[in-house]
C-alpha cells in the first residue's frame, strides 16, 4: 500500500503558520490609557529625573522603598525603578 505524500499538505500548513507568527509579531503595542507604550525604550535604562517623559497626564517614579497612594488613575504612568537604578517597567494606575 502506498502512502499519500505528505509535501503538498504540510509546505501551505507550515508557510501559513510562518506568516501568522510574522504577522502577529510586527503588530504595533495595544494603546493603553497612560500611553505606556510610548515610552516603552526607557525600560533598562538607568533612571535620571531628566527623563521623565513630558505629557499631559501624571506621572510618578516609584522606586523600590517608594511610598504610594493605592488609587487607580488609568491615565497616570508609574515608571517602576528597580534596586539597580534602572527602569524595570511602565505601568498604567
Amino acid at each position: 500500500m502506498k502512502r499519500p505524500a505528505l509535501a503538498p499538505i504540510l509546505a501551505p500548513t507550515l508557510a501559513l503558520l510562518a506568516l501568522t507568527t510574522l504577522a502577529a509579531m510586527s503588530r504595533a503595542p495595544e494603546a493603553t490609557p497612560c500611553g505606556s507604550e510610548l515610552h516603552e525604550d526607557l525600560v533598562g535604562q538607568q533612571w535620571s529625573d531628566d527623563m521623565t517623559p513630558q505629557r499631559e497626564g501624571p506621572v510618578r517614579v516609584l522606586h523600590p522603598d517608594s511610598m504610594a497612594t493605592m488609587d487607580h488613575r488609568p491615565d497616570r504612568l508609574n515608571i517602576h525603578v528597580a534596586k539597580d537604578g534602572k527602569v524595570s517597567e511602565l505601568r498604567c494606575g
